[in-house]
């Protein structure tokens, strides 16, 4: 028998922490207002039941596509180059 449970949409904080995780800067709040108008909806009967895969496929839909909504962070040994760098 299966669980059925209520599915909780996400924070803005949570959506761009998670993005963080996954190594990439987005606009929370852009991604929650676009799924809100779908009323969190896949398709018109298939609710969505994670916030965190679809955070994955807006992720790579947008490098893939280059459209500038997703940012990639810079890795840590990028940051710790550009640490000690002085500009000469």
């Amino acid at each position: 028998m299966r669980t059925k449970f209520k599915f909780l949409p996400p924070t803005r904080e949570e959506v761009e922490r998670y993005a963080k995780h996954l190594g990439v800067r987005m606009e929370g709040q852009r991604f929650i207002d676009y799924w809100e108008t779908r009323g969190w909806k896949l398709t018109k009967s298939r609710p969505m039941v994670s916030w965190k895969g679809a955070v994955r496929t807006w992720k790579a839909n947008s490098l893939k596509w280059g459209d500038g909504e997703v940012q990639k962070l810079p890795s840590r040994n990028q940051v710790k180059i550009n640490v000690g760098y002085q500009g000469r």
